[in-house]
């Protein structure tokens, strides 16, 4: 399957019963090719190339400078560390091929925390700059998340109660 500006961010939050965040977009171009094992899902097969992929929420935008590859084998996760980077922040992604977990990466950079009300549609606001250092590890069926995060000059605004939360 292959894809070109394809503005994913409709799908993530119908997959996870959100609801669609205006000005929200998680434009990307890609390459796909899994293998999925029948009788189990998990031992994935096959590779994902996304040549660009830009995230943009109102003004603030994170896109990558270099392809990002992930590659599955037998349900295993493995991928070059990549950086998603903007005038505003960035993320870095690493992943651990030693591992013999499916799933073991580490994300770590600064963010603005707009890029994360698509997860939080019920905020009216959310915003500040987030430092973030956070590992996840586990099989499909259990994921665990370790790590820090700490929120500089945070506004959170809710639709139903008039009166804004900042730091």
């Amino acid at each position: 399957v292959n894809s070109k500006n394809l503005n994913i961010a409709p799908l993530i939050t119908s997959a996870m019963g959100l609801k669609q965040v205006e000005d929200t977009h998680i434009t990307t171009s890609a390459a796909v090719n899994l293998r999925l094992n029948k009788k189990d899902f998990t031992k994935i097969n096959g590779y994902v190339f996304v040549p660009d992929i830009s995230l943009r929420f109102q003004k603030n935008e994170l896109k990558n400078e270099k392809e990002i590859s992930f590659f599955f084998t037998n349900g295993k996760l493995n991928f070059a560390a990549f950086l998603l980077a903007g005038k505003n922040g960035k993320l870095e992604f690493k992943s651990s091929s030693a591992s013999v977990l499916p799933i073991d990466m580490q994300i770590s950079g600064l963010f603005n925390l707009s890029f994360a009300q698509i997860f939080a549609p019920f905020l009216e606001t959310l915003e500040g700059l987030a430092s973030v250092n956070l590992r996840m590890r586990g099989d499909y069926s259990q994921v665990h998340f370790i790590g820090s995060s700490f929120i500089d000059d945070g506004f959170v605004k809710l639709a139903e109660i008039p009166h804004a939360i900042e730091d």
